[in-house]
């Protein structure tokens, strides 16, 4: 990874971070509390770039579909 490409990717982690603290309306939040939000994005992200299959979401995501279900359970999505 270049080095152009990794301060792009430390933008939008930023980015990212601070639309976490300003939805969750604190200054800043646990690191718990950001690795949550990150998965939920994520997650979110594939299920929407697979239409919705969650069979298909777990294989873009590299992780048994079960998983997916625990884990969009752990981080509030249905």
């Amino acid at each position: 990874m270049g080095s152009l490409e990794r301060d792009r990717l430390e933008q939008l982690f930023e980015t990212l971070y601070e639309e976490a603290v300003a939805q969750a309306g604190r200054p800043s939040l646990s690191l718990e509390d950001w690795l949550r939000y990150a998965e939920r994005w994520r997650i979110r992200l594939a299920l929407e770039r697979c239409g919705g299959d969650r069979t298909a979401a777990a294989r873009r995501l590299g992780i048994p579909r079960r998983s997916l279900y625990y884990r969009m359970q752990q981080v509030g999505l249905r």
